[in-house]
């Protein structure tokens, strides 16, 4: 079952990155958009399955970090700009600035997604994807708001957690922490992109999308 879940997410992340490229392509990014606010109204139901399944930002990333892996250029040290949380908000109001103001003055569209997808693989390569998704990504700052308490959600049962702490090392949006006193894992739910990773590599299956309990609220 953990082998379907990763190759489902990958197959998926790929499909959506190849449907992305062909938009641009055909210069039709604006279905894009259309995508995300869809996926946006389900957020409240399912979390975010946007940045999880479908963001080609979020793809893109995962390449950076196989070549950053390879090369060693990535670092710990975060510059404290980048640790903002309302850098993300600035860069959407920058964006949509852009997108209006370049309609109108220059008659043309200016390519807000596709300047972003290149901008977060090359900030991927240099640091965390964590810093991309939490603080600097117009749609992780959105999403943010409206996956706080989404009707599904990945939920750990502290009663199985052992606190191993493999959940920590693969999520890259670092919503899941283990509490050194305790040695329980929590999740974030919005921070979480419902990716299932920590699932697939926790040890005692202490981790699962499922319902909301009211309990974990």
């Amino acid at each position: 079952m953990r082998i379907v879940r990763k190759h489902f997410r990958s197959i998926l992340q790929i499909l959506s990155l190849v449907v992305f490229i062909f938009l641009v392509i055909a210069s039709k990014t604006k279905l894009w958009l259309l995508l995300f606010v869809v996926t946006t109204l389900l957020t409240p139901f399912f979390g975010r399955i946007y940045c999880g399944y479908m963001c080609p930002m979020s793809t893109g990333m995962r390449l950076s970090e196989i070549i950053s892996k390879k090369t060693k250029i990535r670092t710990s040290a975060i510059p404290k700009f980048l640790r903002s949380k309302v850098l993300g908000w600035i860069v959407l109001l920058v964006s949509v600035a852009l997108m209006i103001g370049s309609r109108k003055i220059l008659h043309r569209e200016f390519p807000v997604l596709i300047v972003l997808v290149a901008l977060s693989m090359l900030l991927a390569l240099r640091y965390e994807s964590w810093v991309i998704h939490n603080n600097l990504c117009p749609f992780g700052a959105i999403l943010t708001l409206v996956g706080r308490k989404s009707f599904f959600k990945t939920l750990v049962d502290t009663d199985k957690c052992v606190g191993c702490k493999k959940c920590e090392s693969v999520c890259h949006a670092k919503a899941i922490q283990v509490n050194m006193d305790t040695r329980r894992a929590s999740i974030t739910q919005s921070l979480c992109h419902q990716c299932q990773e920590c699932s697939n590599i926790c040890p005692v299956d202490a981790i699962t999308y499922k319902m909301r309990n009211d309990s974990h609220w």
